[in-house]
């Protein structure tokens, strides 16, 4: 893992000897699905001009998510997960406006778990233990926003994320047993983000 940031740290440096942007990004976010309450993060990114209009780049950064780790008979459960997302990106400016000037972001890569922990222990046995990520592997965003300037950004987008949570359900039985099952649920989280922005 060590040789792995270092390896970011350099690529980051060597980038930014021959990109026409380096951004830095903040973004809060809330999921559509319910798959998590919010979130809230910050990367980095390098951007390399094809042409007046189009740019390619690359990125990475930490992001937090109050995510949805068991959902039980409806209710969910939340834990606490750190994630360290790696992505590759396109932009497409609508105009060249000194002003404001739209544009359009696609991004893809993998998020690399960090640590996910349960908030409330005291429905779990052991307290407060390690869980499998819920949100993990790849995504894409697409985002639609606005250069203000040269210096500023801000933008909305739409993360599409594989994730997983566990699902229990409990039945009860005329004869006044219970039964109890726990499987686990992959699907496909939504999570609307918003990004604010600062260039280098």
């Amino acid at each position: 893992m060590k040789r792995f940031f270092l390896l970011l740290l350099a690529v980051a440096g060597f980038s930014q000897l021959f990109a026409q942007d380096i951004n830095a990004d903040l973004h809060l976010g809330t999921s559509l699905d319910g798959s998590s309450k919010y979130s809230v993060g910050i990367e980095a990114s390098a951007l390399f001009g094809l042409s007046d209009s189009f740019k390619l780049g690359a990125g990475a950064g930490v992001d937090y998510f109050k995510s949805a780790w068991r959902s039980y008979d409806g209710d969910k459960s939340h834990a606490n997960e750190y994630s360290l997302p790696v992505f590759v990106m396109a932009k497409f400016n609508f105009s060249d406006s000194d002003k404001c000037s739209p544009f359009a972001v696609l991004k893809g890569g993998c998020r690399f778990n960090l640590s996910t922990k349960v908030e409330d222990g005291n429905h779990w046995a052991p307290n407060a233990p390690d869980i499998d990520p819920v949100y993990g592997n790849f995504f894409v965003e697409p985002q639609l926003g606005l250069d203000l300037g040269s210096k500023y950004y801000i933008s909305a987008g739409v993360v599409i994320q594989g994730a997983e949570w566990s699902r229990r359900k409990t039945e009860n039985f005329p004869d006044g047993s219970v039964s109890s099952t726990v499987t686990p649920e992959k699907f496909t989280a939504a999570v609307l983000a918003l990004h604010f922005g600062i260039k280098f």
